[in-house]
């Protein structure tokens, strides 16, 4: 059987992925102190025993870069995910299970994790895919505790098959016959005593019988903090001057590192320590010669031995040591650093950390931990680069007026044409769209529009380019979104072209087509060759990206199952990004609204009003209107307009609700009224193909209503139906004839 080991500590505790490093690094025999060089030969040589070819040299550099010894010769993929902490995230986590697989498959494997309570939750998540994956295959994880790992990790492993043994407290009799075995017979008293003070802890009372044996019954000390230090006052100068350093490195400590501390002249103290049952050597393969506490008390008892002046060096010291030694856990250097009083050190340890939260896509500790390095006095190229994990961690989680301030300060601090400059212009114009802060944008379109790229265009360069496409083509500025897509479009047909780059051009590229009334067969060529391009680098976002702009097509055909499936997948895929949530909504709501079904519809549309307030009571509105509903429609109708000219909303949104205000004062007898909206919804010249089908219908109707001759306008709009049906294949096309609009004028133009 293979048996894996890792232990959480109190310093570094909560450290991103810190347990699944350790279980990979144990398990291949990596050592901190060894070159990284070193280091990632000696994993490939572990992996070689269970993958080979193309998979081996991706499992080799995946995981190289989950346990710190990354590959000399990355891959574009890997090179695609450096850039983007999505993608790592997605990639660590599919390779650790894959990893964990293939152990299974070559015989049993248990996973044993001490002090979980001090772990992460991405390493528990890791393991929990791991169990519900390997549900057939001889996998186990024994993980001990302290009962607040539930408070921690709520709902820990609740989706596997777990057996949860809580340890209860020694009985009265037990504990009465452990103290008569090893101390003898004893007067009742004292033997109640011992008893009470235990209160059915097992460590407390083997410290109490030791203590009795040792000093006798006379002086119990009060509590346990006080049998501690009591037990350590005992050991010799030496020895507890060993345990004063030790306690500084946590629960777990390597000799020499102690050794180093003590200074010249030091004398190891690992083995009497042993002998005296105060500290257990480890099987930890970090460091050689590695110790731990017997247990927390008697480390937290020689702690509280140091004075603050004494502790601030220590850690200081313990910090520069685990830093000379190659320690992996950036969070465990920065509490180092951070206690000691050493800011300036521990502010870059602290964006290092965030980093490697962000790589498990553990966005709240990202943000968290960039904050304290921020207020560790960061400033210059630092400081951007905390401002640009904050602003990502804001945007994962729709915080965009956050993200925009965050991402603003990081594009003027990173430095030019860097992979982190391009997420912050990224973020500026995309979350200062979201909220209305655009103060920046035409400096930073402007930026892109003369920034020329050094090397192999990334990721985040692809989501800034396209991003600023999106803006310039959405308001009209057909010239500078043609130049911006012309550059990115040459760019991504380069054979080494990276692939998450790509995968942006063509979202983009797609988006401009559609705005451009450009057709569906084509957008849909272009959907599909998009989304394999994001699954190729597993870019999560993009992947999600390329499923709601699937299903907006399928929906654009009439096929609304399709539709509806995929709009639920981009659901469940962005749960922690609100808007995206509430664009998947309103569009499950056209769908049901084509369907007939109009309850449905409005139910969808409650659950966008707060985040895309115009959009959902404009599809609200239309649904009551379509079930008969005058006087509701009327009331959500006006909702959706009321402001809408004061609010950076959408244009195609804009259009879309003065065109159904239109359609409901029609149906009202207000003919003035509708015919005043539907220009203003007319004067609008881009947006999906179904917007300018519903605002093209709707003057349409007007103006007949109006006496107008509408035959050109009727001849002007079945010669685009004819354009899109002639992209599609022929159901897609009967589908596509088949929506109430594209039905409603086919029919006019019959008469």
């Amino acid at each position: 059987a293979t048996v894996l080991i890792a232990r959480g500590d109190p310093v570094g505790a909560g450290s991103a992925l810190g347990v699944a490093r350790q279980l990979v690094r144990n398990a291949a025999r990596l050592r901190e102190s060894d070159p990284v060089e070193a280091q990632h030969e000696a994993l490939r040589q572990h992996l070689e025993q269970f993958f080979t070819g193309d998979t081996l040299a991706r499992v080799t550099e995946m995981l190289g870069e989950l346990v710190g010894a990354p590959s000399p010769s990355p891959s574009p993929n890997l090179r695609a995910a450096r850039d983007d902490a999505r993608i790592l995230a997605s990639w660590l986590a599919r390779t650790f299970g894959e990893w964990i697989a293939a152990l299974c498959d070559a015989g049993p494997v248990l996973c044993v994790i001490e002090d979980l309570h001090w772990g992460d939750g991405p390493s528990a998540a890791y393991l929990d895919d791991a169990l519900r994956a390997n549900a057939m295959r001889p996998l186990m994880v024994l993980a001990l505790a302290r009962p607040e790992v539930h408070d921690l990790f709520p709902g820990l492993w609740s989706r596997a098959s777990v057996q949860e043994i809580k340890l209860p407290a020694l009985t009265k009799r037990a504990a009465e016959r452990l103290i008569k075995a090893v101390l003898g017979e004893l007067g009742s008293d004292v033997v109640a005593r011992i008893v009470e003070r235990a209160d059915g802890n097992a460590f407390h009372l083997e410290e109490l019988i030791r203590h009795v044996a040792e000093r006798g019954p006379e002086s119990l000390p009060e509590t346990v903090l006080a049998l501690a230090e009591s037990r350590l006052a005992r050991l010799e100068p030496g020895a507890r001057r060993f345990l004063r350093v030790a306690s500084v490195f946590g629960e777990t400590f390597s000799e020499d590192a102690v050794l180093s501390l003590l200074g010249e002249g030091a004398v190891p103290a690992a083995t009497r320590l042993v002998e005296s049952e105060v500290v257990v050597a480890t099987l930890g393969q970090k460091f050689s010669r590695e110790y731990q506490f017997r247990h927390g008390l008697l480390r937290d008892a020689a702690y509280a031995t140091l004075t603050d002046e004494d502790r601030a060096a220590l850690h200081i010291a313990a910090g520069s040591w685990l830093e000379r030694a190659g320690e992996k856990e950036a969070l465990v250097l920065a509490e180092h650093f951070e206690r000691g009083g050493d800011r300036a050190r521990a502010a870059p340890c602290f964006l290092r950390a965030a980093r490697q939260a962000a790589e498990s896509w553990n966005i709240q500790s990202a943000r968290a931990l960039a904050e304290r390095g921020v207020s560790c006095g960061a400033t210059g190229e630092l400081l951007g680069q905390l401002r640009h994990v904050e602003a990502m961690a804001y945007v994962a989680r729709g915080a965009h007026a956050a993200a925009v301030r965050a991402a603003r300060e990081a594009y003027g601090l990173l430095p030019r044409r860097s992979a982190e400059w391009y997420a912050a212009a990224a973020y500026t114009l995309s979350s200062g769209a979201y909220v209305g802060d655009n103060e920046l944008a035409p400096i930073i379109i402007g930026d892109l529009l003369t920034t020329e790229i050094e090397g192999r265009p990334t990721g985040p360069y692809g989501y800034a380019i396209s991003t600023a496409v999106d803006i310039l083509d959405s308001v009209g500025q057909h010239e500078a979104s043609d130049r911006l897509m012309a550059r990115m479009s040459a760019l991504a047909a380069e054979p080494d072209a990276d692939p998450a780059f790509r995968a942006y051009v063509i979202y983009g590229s797609t988006a401009m087509a559609l705005r451009r009334d450009a057709a569906l067969g084509e957008a849909i060529a272009r959907v599909s060759a998009g989304a394999a391009a994001a699954a190729e680098v597993r870019d999560g976002i993009a992947i999600s990206l390329f499923k709601f702009g699937t299903g907006l097509l399928y929906a654009e055909i009439g096929d609304t199952a399709s539709a509806r499936s995929l709009f639920h997948q981009t659901l469940a895929d962005v749960g922690d990004a609100p808007l995206f949530a509430a664009w998947a909504a309103i569009h499950l709501g056209w769908c049901e609204l084509l369907d007939g079904r109009y309850e449905d519809a409005v139910a969808w549309a409650r659950k966008a009003f707060e985040l895309d307030p115009h959009h959902a009571y404009a599809l609200a509105a239309f649904a009551r209107f379509l079930h008969g509903e005058q006087s509701e429609a009327e009331r959500l109708v006006a909702r959706a307009l009321e402001g809408i000219d004061n609010w950076l909303v959408t244009p195609f949104v804009v259009a879309l609700a003065r065109s159904i205000g239109a359609r409901i004062a029609l149906a009202a007898g207000r003919l003035d009224e509708a015919a005043a909206l539907s220009r203003l919804a007319s004067t609008f010249a881009g947006g999906p193909p179904f917007m300018r089908s519903f605002v093209d219908r709707t003057r349409i109707d007007i103006l007949r209503a109006s006496g107008v001759d509408v035959r050109a306008l009727v001849a002007d709009f079945v010669a685009r139906l004819d354009r899109h049906g002639a992209s599609l294949p022929p159901t897609a096309r009967a589908s596509y004839s088949r929506l109430p609009d594209h039905a409603h004028i086919l029919e006019l133009a019959q008469r």
